[in-house]
């Protein structure tokens, strides 16, 4: 060691590329901040004296050179640090396995260095916050190791290292690891040229001009698929933010053969299925004071993964990295620490264990003798039970195993006890503590009663041929019957790709339509992605959806499958004379699409949505200089446009062609890229200075009246908060522990409600806000003057009677009727013209625009009723015909003169842009011109009906079971509310009027839980409670549905302020009721 009691050991592999996970469990730390953990470059024997490279210090990030800053979290002995070092994208991070307060901890720590790449090339992105999260840079000088052009390169290759201050400090390098070589960059272009070639075969409807690749790849898929062998998901090595490196996502193998040799390599005695449900009692060395629900995933490199279901804990884990796919090893399944909790058709058959993990009689060695503690581990909770002498022989040895820091531990029985003896002192010379006896026969009680006479198992493959014996014979392996299989040669595969399509569409409506139905179907599986759902699940839809259309039963119906509904809901949409084709041939399409889909979702990433002439001068020759076509043609000639071919053009003009789980992949990867970094606080559970507290005083805004109301309304305040704040700081997208995990940019102090903002507040405002920006006074002018009632809402005629509009004219007055023509033809294009209400109003709604971005950017679902082809389909940037648009916001409009009509929406395109430029200010809106205008309002505005299915799809019960009459009470009131009610009910529960669109949107469970008040004598039920931070109902155990309905409505329905978290003070309730 070095002077200041420092040293530093390196792996025997380092990597020059690709994408490597593993994990460090820290038995020892004499003190906090003496365990250092990272990569680092080897330089010679004398770095091995001193820390070298970069890596994490309990909650700091920090380089050999002694920069470091606040990361992370703090870790403790016994808690497992997960290194992930991504060479191809030039980042590191961490993941932190921890025990915190009895809580169980798993969180991804984010990046903590950046430009890491042995070859020194810069990620874009990187150096200003995005997917680097503000991360420093591990370049050894701006000028030579940041870009190519500016210095030699020079390859090196990264090291896992450890770094110890003290000789008492000691760590496990864990057998849990998993690797990627990436991806050469040649295939990243190839596969961005695929796409292209694949989107050009569309045009002029050339359906049999399609790639041979696409062909070849779609019947591999096809089979691939049907197979239903092989699971995705992702795990701990994965990227944070999608996309933005191509991760450490796997394909399991769930056939029941590879499973039972992973468990025959844990040493169970039994074999746990893919798909099957586990409760989980042991994690990384550690007992789980609250076990935890998991599924079976499947098997890879021949280890059995699960992912984490549900915690009783609210520490958002899941969240936060704890929801990806992780493995077992055999110290965690001793002494039940997994279990079965669903059944299974592998159960009560036996699975012979390898011989390395049975019993044989053991003599003590050991001068000291042997030590019998209580557990597999050796730590603070594992007791001493007593201690065995020298020369005594145990015949009592039930089973073998390696613990979590790799000691050899053997389950004895001696004595009245049952413990664990370790086979070597850890540390120093490593001296035999017990030795194996061979030819001793056994006692009684012993797994073995002769030690040479057993039949021995000693490859996992031995095991699990024997156990897929017996499982075919009990089980007769009979097919399931449900199961819809297609056979196909590829030839034949190849017909049915024309076959496929609908007769009646064209070959790009056709292959739309299918990709809108695996959508659709998919949006309502658990999964809710249409390239993760099985095979069967598509097929059974569509066949379904088919039998219903001609049997005419489309209607909603609880005992009918929701994919089924949603099936025949969608074939009956198709225009009259359209033939549907068979299932087989529709599934060989889908095959293809998906194959499809699954390249663009990789290219995406390189590719501009821009269109070539965009922004240029010689291509948009006159009359288009720096705008797209769709918007310079709605009000200029564009007979000199050069509207040029490009794979942006393309994506464009097939955009349905596109799952919407793709598109928002992509979304979510941008987002991710272009969050603000928010540096931690030095207190982990504080939140840091960067977020920033907004006062709103609701209660002044409730009682205000007038003119005055105007000013003292949430938006009005929010907006006088931030005045003086930059778009940046509304990109932050914080996640404070014990918050439920809403990401947030501010916090809400609601003065004169006693309630502090775990995220319910947060939430709240946003909320009040859209309400108050579509609230109308009792003179019909609206509160804010910036939406105001469409005509057909105002009549109460047309399809659509609950939209609003832009408020384009003074209040009061009709939005067609304008009385000043000049003044409006001259402000389209002079600012200076504009009136004090108009400049005022286009400010408020760039602040609005703003609002809502920053909703959408923390997952806030919005409930703004704005017209399809006024407001969305201009932001997604779609043609649309000026009929559809007035007849949408007014049915009588075509009465009106075609100067009002055309002044009417150049000023509602003016007042959008302003809207919109608020959005752009937060949120990447070149992106949203690949997706529909229905999936650009459904990102901001989720499910305009509450779904009460959907909710009962994420509900969790604490006190209650689901057969319970005042559960089976309440869900039957819930769906006898109307919509108003229900919306009250969700704002109620969750300080939100919308819900996401489908259940893997939804970043917390909504939980039930019971009242456990004890009533005295002849005192009546009180009324329910909720927790809007962590979307839970507290509901009392009501007699009768009726009782519930009055106890439940009079709650939503006279609740206006949150004070459930502390008494507030008289100074603060006399300024909130202040004016």
């Amino acid at each position: 060691m070095s002077s200041d009691n420092r040293c530093t050991a390196f792996a025997n592999v380092g990597f020059t590329r690709g994408i490597h996970y593993w994990e460090i469990k820290l038995e020892t730390a004499s003190e906090p901040g003496t365990i250092f953990i990272g990569v680092s470059e080897k330089r010679g024997m004398a770095k091995l004296k001193q820390w070298s490279g970069c890596g994490f210090v309990n909650f700091r990030a920090t380089s050999a050179s002694g920069a470091e800053r606040i990361y992370g979290q703090h870790f403790h002995n016994g808690d497992t640090v997960g290194v992930l070092l991504d060479c191809d994208a030039g980042r590191l991070s961490f993941f932190l396995n921890a025990i915190k307060y009895g809580e169980h901890i798993l969180n991804d720590m984010g990046v903590a260095y950046e430009n890491t790449s042995p070859f020194g090339f810069n990620a874009d992105g990187c150096g200003t916050g995005g997917a680097g999260e503000g991360a420093p840079s591990l370049a050894e000088s701006y000028r030579g190791g940041r870009y190519l052009a500016n210095g030699i390169v020079r390859p090196k290759a990264l090291w896992p290292v450890i770094g110890l201050r003290h000789s008492s400090d000691r760590v496990t390098i864990s057998e849990k690891w998993i690797s990627s070589s990436g991806y050469e960059s040649m295939f990243l272009v190839k596969n961005v040229l695929a796409v292209d070639e694949m989107l050009s075969s569309y045009y002029g409807d050339r359906s049999s001009m399609l790639p041979k690749w696409a062909k070849r790849e779609g019947w591999n898929d096809f089979n691939r698929w049907q197979s239903t062998r092989w699971l995705r998901s992702q795990t701990r090595g994965s990227c944070q933010t999608p996309l933005v490196s191509m991760g450490l996502d796997i394909d399991f193998d769930t056939s029941a053969v590879s499973c039972a040799l992973a468990c025959a390599l844990l040493g169970l005695d039994e074999v746990f299925l893919s798909g099957e449900f586990v409760m989980i009692k042991r994690s990384a060395g550690r007992i789980l004071e609250m076990p935890e629900e998991a599924v079976v995933l499947g098997v890879y490199q021949e280890r059995l993964f699960y992912r984490i279901q549900s915690q009783r804990t609210e520490g958002g884990s899941l969240r936060e990295g704890g929801g990806r796919a992780w493995c077992f090893d055999e110290s965690e399944v001793v002494s039940e620490g997994v279990s079965r909790i669903s059944k299974s058709k592998a159960a009560g058959i036996y699975l012979p264990r390898l011989q390395r993990f049975l019993g044989m009689p053991l003599q003590v060695v050991f001068d000291d003798g042997a030590v019998v503690r209580s557990d597999l581990e050796i730590d603070d909770f594992s007791s001493v039970l007593c201690t065995v002498a020298k020369g005594e022989i145990i015949s009592h040895v039930l089973e073998r195993r390696v613990n979590s820091c790799g000691v050899v531990r053997f389950r004895v029985l001696h004595g009245d006890f049952e413990g664990w003896i370790s086979e070597r002192i850890r540390g120093g010379n490593e001296d035999v503590i017990v030795e194996k006896i061979s030819g001793v026969v056994a006692e009684e009680n012993s797994v073995e009663v002769n030690v040479q006479g057993n039949e021995k198992f000693l490859l996992p493959e031995d095991s699990a041929q024997v156990w897929n014996e017996e499982f075919m014979k009990r089980t007769q392996y009979v097919e399931d019957k449900e199961a819809i299989k297609i056979e196909f040669s590829e030839e034949e595969y190849e017909n049915a790709l024309d076959k496929a399509l609908i007769n009646g569409l064209t070959c790009v409506e056709s292959d739309a339509f299918l990709v809108h139905a695996v959508t659709a179907v998919s949006d309502v599986l658990p999964c809710g992605n249409a390239l993760l759902a099985s095979f069967n699940e598509i097929a059974s839809a569509l066949e379904h959806g088919i039998s219903l259309i001609s049997e005419g039963v489309v209607k909603k119906s609880t005992s009918l499958v929701a994919t089924h509904l949603v099936a025949a809901s969608l074939f009956k949409s198709l225009k009259p004379g359209c033939k549907v084709p068979l299932v087989k041939d529709m599934m060989a399409r889908i095959s293809m699409l998906r194959a499809f889909n699954r390249r663009v979702l990789y290219g995406l990433p390189f590719v501009s949505t821009k269109p070539a002439q965009e922004g240029s001068a010689i291509l948009g020759g006159t009359h288009g200089f720096g705008t797209g076509l769709d918007r310079v043609g709605r009000q200029c000639n564009v007979n000199n446009w050069v509207d040029v071919p490009s794979l942006a053009k393309s994506l464009r003009d097939h955009r349905n062609l596109i799952f919407s789980s793709v598109k928002r992949t992509l979304f979510d990867s941008i987002i991710g890229a272009t969050t603000t970094p928010t540096p931690l606080n030095h207190d982990e559970y504080e939140l840091p200075r960067e977020i920033r507290t907004v006062r709103i005083n609701r209660l002044k805004a409730r009682r205000a009246a007038g003119s005055s109301k105007k000013k003292f309304s949430v938006f009005s305040q929010m907006r006088h908060e931030m005045r003086s704040w930059s778009t940046s700081a509304l990109r932050r997208s914080y996640t404070a522990k014990g918050h439920g995990g809403q990401k947030r940019a501010f916090k809400v102090k609601l003065v004169g409600e006693g309630v502090n903002d775990y995220s319910g507040p947060y939430r709240e405002v946003f909320t009040d806000i859209t309400n108050e920006v579509q609230e109308v006074n009792s003179d019909g002018s609206s509160l804010l003057d910036l939406l105001v009632p469409s005509p057909n809402k105002i009549s109460d005629i047309g399809d659509r009677r609950d939209l609003y509009v832009f408020s384009s004219s003074e209040k009061g007055s009709n939005p067609f009727s304008f009385n000043e023509m000049v003044e409006k033809s001259l402000g389209k294009f002079f600012s200076s013209v504009l009136t004090q209400t108009m400049r005022e109003r286009e400010e408020g709604l760039f602040f609005l625009g703003k609002i809502v971005g920053t909703a959408c950017r923390h997952s806030i679902m919005i409930d703004l009723n704005l017209p399809l082809g006024l407001v969305w389909k201009k932001i997604a940037e779609e043609k649309v015909l000026e009929a559809d648009i007035i007849r949408e916001v007014d049915v009588l409009g075509r009465k009106s003169k075609e100067e009002e009509i055309f002044w009417f929406l150049a000023s509602q395109q003016r007042l959008l842009n302003f809207f919109v430029d608020g959005i752009a200010s937060v949120l990447p809106t070149e992106i949203f011109s690949l997706f529909t205008s229905e999936e650009v309002e459904a990102l901001f505005c989720g499910k305009r009906d509450i779904d009460i299915k959907l909710l009962e799809e994420v509900v969790e019960y604490e006190g209650y079971l689901d057969s319970d009459p005042v559960i089976i009470f309440f869900w039957e009131v819930l769906r006898e509310f109307t919509s108003d009610q229900r919306k009250a009910f969700l704002q109620f529960v969750w300080a939100r009027n919308r819900l996401p669109t489908k259940a893997s949107d939804f970043e917390a469970p909504f939980k039930i839980l019971k009242d456990n008040k004890i009533l005295k004598k002849g005192e009546a039920e009180g009324l329910p409670s909720a927790s809007t931070c962590f979307f839970s109902l507290t509901l009392p155990n009501y007699k009768s549905k009726d009782l519930l309905r009055t106890k439940l409505s009079y709650a939503i329905e006279n609740v206006f302020t949150m004070e459930q978290d502390f008494i507030t003070n008289d100074t603060e309730v006399g300024e909130g009721w202040r004016m």
